[in-house]
């Protein structure tokens, strides 16, 4: 059985996530940090963080939105892909942050099928509440972005 990719736009997408966070009385203030990433690694669709119950822990989505035309780009079994990243803070005697470091882990990647939001959903609300943090799992962000490229 053939899969049947689907196409969206950036507007869409955007919608589509927000609509998840509101459907379950969730928090969103989505935030596209693909020009962060870009100062990182070359990227060439729009990339989200979106908030979870922790806030030094955000899921990073990298859309399939293509930064050109804001459309799904035309590779048609791209997935879109779920990252967890974490903002470990270093604070001196006073309480002030004195450094802080991102680390990150792979969660999920989804095909661009006709379940894609509800997989998305499933994914977003089983790592909205993560408290089992273990550093080991995490990688540093120079060497995490390294391999993405």
């Amino acid at each position: 059985m053939t899969k049947k990719y689907r196409s969206y736009s950036k507007k869409e997408f955007e919608f589509k996530l927000r609509e998840i966070y509101k459907n379950n009385n969730l928090f969103c203030k989505l935030v596209d940090v693909t020009e962060r990433v870009g100062e990182i690694v070359p990227v060439y669709e729009h990339v989200y963080s979106v908030p979870t119950k922790s806030s030094a822990v955000a899921l990073l989505i990298y859309s399939s939105v293509d930064i050109r035309n804001a459309r799904t780009r035309e590779i048609g079994s791209d997935a879109v892909r779920i990252v967890m990243q974490w903002t470990i803070k270093k604070r001196n005697a006073e309480g002030q942050v004195i450094a802080t470091k991102r680390v990150y882990r792979k969660i999920a990647k989804h095909l661009r099928i006709d379940t894609l939001f509800q997989n998305l959903e499933k994914t977003i609300l089983s790592n909205y509440t993560t408290t089992d943090l273990k550093y080991k799992d995490f990688t540093a962000e120079k060497d995490f972005f390294t391999g993405l490229s």
